[in-house]
């Protein structure tokens, strides 16, 4: 196999590389848009993982892949992102998925441990509410008793 010869021009190999992402962002959701296709029309129940197997595709790629194609617009702009950034933007909820997609048009790229701070953030202050309720809750039921109790 003839291995093509790199530029040592820094431009012309950022060029190449920016290129390179764009294919590889956009495969991503096109690869997920037809997964999901095959998923839904052509396999019966259970015939989906043992296909997965034979075209050489692990369940939980997959899955992620899925998951972008459902949640995420097919734009340019998110075509830069790498399979994880994307991952995580379409696992947000749609909220926060929005004003990261909107930042990204702006021009300004998150990276994945900006994107994992802000799914943990997310998931502080929500384990955090459902702590508060759960303590209204029990204060509310423990008052109950003691009223009835009275």
């Amino acid at each position: 196999m003839n291995e093509i010869t790199l530029s040592n021009n820094l431009s012309q190999i950022e060029l190449e590389i920016s290129h390179h992402k764009q294919i590889a962002g956009q495969s991503i959701w096109e690869i997920g848009r037809r997964l999901n296709h095959v998923k839904e029309h052509n396999l019966v129940h259970g015939e989906f993982g043992e296909w997965l197997d034979k075209i050489g595709i692990h369940y939980r790629e997959a899955n992620r892949m899925m998951t972008v194609a459902k949640q995420l617009p097919n734009v340019t702009t998110l075509s830069d992102l790498g399979s994880s950034a994307l991952y995580l933007i379409a696992t947000l909820p749609e909220e926060e998925r929005e004003e990261q997609i909107q930042r990204i048009e702006d021009g300004d790229t998150p990276t994945v441990r900006e994107l994992q701070e802000v799914k943990k953030k997310l998931k502080l202050s929500t384990n955090s509410a459902r702590a508060a309720g759960s303590q209204e809750k029990t204060q509310a039921q423990q008052a109950s008793e003691q009223t009835s109790t009275s």
